[in-house]
């Protein structure tokens, strides 16, 4: 049986023990996470904590919806056992129809079929760390080796960091500009999701500098479930032309080269971007960005 449970009264312990022994885990999936990430959330479960599906959702003008928070890639259905195409579609009917806007990313374990909703398939890209650092750098793509070449050329210093603001930023002052979706709020719970991961031992800031001291990247990464997602980078003017952030991600691979993890780039779907994580060797993954709209037409302005 499928219940809505709120999130007053989600099992906490069972909640987390489900995460931890699902197949499919993923980091964005602790409580702990969810608390952070998202404005409210309440979850789908299926009989004593067999699997589970967080709900995030907030409210508008008076009407619910549930959305995927920034940060946080994919959610959707998590178990020890195998998530059936029909256990996925089980869990998408008991979607509580107050709901009338969804728009959520499900992880790459679950596999929707048709339904009342649309479903458009999303690229992440990862690797395999289990080979040692030579056997994962022959894998290096042409360009990879040019821009990790730049780097060395450069003389850039690698240095674990637990301050996440200068990170922040260096985002803010630079792509942040050009997004205005991301408010104050955002990098708030941001610089707090990091903070709160190094202190769980689930997250590692690494920065680069000039030999001079200066900094001119950063990349935040994220660690649980055996994977190292690539959860949060920036560079300034100066580290795009060094190519700082190759070198930060070859300095992760390297660190972790033969150990039995995967490296989630976590992205893209710009072509450009794409690219850039395939050099090193990355394999795209699919999952599924779920949608439907049962607002009613006077109110479908909500959504833009």
């Amino acid at each position: 049986m499928i219940n809505y449970v709120t999130y007053k009264a989600i099992d906490r312990e069972k909640w987390d023990a489900c995460i931890r022994e699902s197949r499919n885990g993923l980091p964005y999936a602790w409580s702990w996470y969810l608390d952070i990430c998202s404005r409210h959330w309440d979850a789908l479960i299926l009989d004593d904590y067999q699997a589970v599906f967080p709900l995030c959702w907030h409210r508008k003008y008076g009407i619910s919806y549930l959305y995927q928070p920034l940060y946080n890639q994919q959610l959707g259905i998590f178990s020890s056992q195998p998530v059936t195409d029909d256990l996925t579609e089980a869990f998408l009917r008991q979607i509580p129809d107050r709901f009338k806007l969804v728009e959520i990313c499900l992880n790459s374990g679950n596999h929707p079929g048709e339904g009342d909703y649309t479903t458009t398939p999303m690229v992440t890209y990862r690797l395999d760390l289990g080979q040692d650092y030579a056997s994962l750098n022959k894998g290096y793509h042409s360009n990879t080796r040019r821009n990790l070449n730049t780097c060395q050329d450069h003389q850039l210093q690698f240095k674990t960091s637990g301050d996440p603001g200068q990170l922040i930023r260096m985002f803010r002052e630079g792509i942040g500009k050009k997004l205005p979706e991301v408010t104050a709020y955002h990098y708030d719970y941001l610089s707090k999701l990091m903070h709160t991961a190094m202190h769980r031992q689930a997250g590692k800031l690494i920065e680069a500098y000039l030999p001079s001291g200066e900094l001119c990247s950063a990349g935040f990464f994220l660690y649980g479930h055996r994977m190292i997602i690539n959860l949060f980078p920036a560079s300034n003017e100066t580290g795009r032309k060094n190519a700082a952030m190759t070198g930060i991600i070859d300095h992760v691979i390297r660190q972790h080269a033969g150990e039995s993890l995967v490296l989630d780039f976590e992205g893209s779907m710009i072509p450009s971007v794409a690219r850039f994580y395939q050099g090193f060797g990355g394999s795209p993954v699919t999952y599924y960005f779920i949608a439907y709209n049962r607002l009613p037409k006077a109110v479908k302005w909500l959504k833009r």
